[in-house]
């Protein structure tokens, strides 16, 4: 990525910030849609899964322009969710749920 790339990335999640947890409602909305049995590997009250979600993006958009750390982050957070019962399909529906 160049540094211009990351710095539209940091932008644009600066700019998504105030409504991040109506984003993470809509996003776990359309997850469910794309993973209905993905839904069983979360709480029934998802509001502190909400604020998980935007913690630990904001935490991959922080590391976008420091390879080791971000390959630790995303790497800990995937080992972290296979732990819990994610399959790689999830993992598909999660990326498509972000686009």
């Amino acid at each position: 990525m160049t540094p211009e790339q990351v710095d539209l990335i940091r932008q644009s999640f600066d700019a998504i910030w105030p409504v991040r947890r109506k984003l993470a409602v809509t996003f776990y909305g359309r997850f469910f849609e794309l993973a209905p049995d993905a839904q069983q590997l979360f709480p029934s009250d998802m509001e502190r899964q909400h604020l998980k979600l935007m913690d630990s993006t904001a935490a991959i958009v922080g590391a976008l322009d420091k390879r080791e750390l971000f390959q630790s982050v995303i790497s800990h957070t995937g080992r972290h969710h296979v732990g819990f019962g994610a399959k790689s399909s999830h993992f598909a529906a999660f990326g498509e749920a972000l686009i």
